[in-house]
């Protein structure tokens, strides 16, 4: 959800969620809070402020997730032409 203006940058970014779908929980609720025009000009600067830091949190994560599955994949590949190689030499 919003927070208020006199939190530092930093502040906001430790309050981040660590985790995937938090992030994207609250980018929802902040859209929501938004979106339902019941929150002054302020506070809708402030929830999109927020909802910018967490998309590119969750962009982070994406991106950390997207080097896992290639490390994941190349090691895989790895074990097949391994076993190829070993079904050859049989």
């Amino acid at each position: 959800m919003p927070h208020s203006s006199s939190e530092s940058a930093d502040d906001q970014q430790a309050s981040l969620p660590q985790d995937f779908d938090a992030c994207m929980a609250e980018i929802e609720s902040t859209i929501e809070a938004i979106e339902s025009g019941e929150i002054g000009l302020e506070a809708q600067l402030s929830a999109y402020e927020r909802g910018v830091k967490l998309l590119t949190a969750c962009r982070s994560m994406l991106d950390v997730a997207e080097s896992r599955v290639q490390v994941i994949d190349a090691e895989l590949r790895r074990l097949e032409d391994a076993g190829r190689a070993a079904d050859e030499e049989a």
